[in-house]
């Protein structure tokens, strides 16, 4: 059964409050992950809400009056690691950004550059003019396997209290 990583929203939480990619570690490790089955159930219904809903993502992406604070965007890197770019622009039907966590890639690292299908999205984010995260859909699936304060932490700051 192959599997795809989800990776912990906490150095995103940190991101997400200074609108700077900030991470709880200094980029030469990965972050930590989440490990999950294609079959989670649990997992898929998020991936599939994100994309259900992508064009209320891509709205706000393509209007800067919209844009009240960070964009992002979740894909699978090589297929299988899932992982937060930070929005840069779009081009068509193609996203570009650069990487929000530390992969597990050898073959990437915190910060690289990516362009990535609009069809490929797995999950999306960004602040509302509330000061509220919007989408991470992921996240809010991961609870159940996270530490109760790291759960509190991020809704905290994303507003979700």
């Amino acid at each position: 059964m192959s599997k795809h990583r989800f990776f912990t929203p906490l150095s995103l939480v940190i991101a997400a409050v200074s609108l700077a990619p900030v991470h709880a570690q200094n980029g030469s490790e990965p972050d930590p992950v989440y490990e999950t089955t294609k079959s989670n159930a649990q997992m898929a219904s998020a991936r599939a809400e994100a994309k259900a809903r992508i064009e209320e993502w891509l709205a706000v992406a393509a209007d800067p009056n919209q844009r009240n604070g960070y964009l992002e965007f979740k894909f699978p890197l090589e297929g299988y690691e899932h992982i937060w770019v930070q929005f840069v622009r779009r081009d068509g039907d193609f996203l570009e950004g650069t990487l929000s966590n530390s992969p597990h890639s050898p073959n990437y690292s915190l910060g690289d550059s990516v362009r990535v299908q609009i069809s490929e999205v797995t999950d999306w984010g960004y602040i509302d003019s509330d000061g509220v995260m919007q989408g991470h859909f992921t996240t809010r699936a991961l609870f159940d396997r996270m530490p109760e304060g790291q759960v509190a932490q991020i809704k905290a700051i994303f507003g979700w209290d």
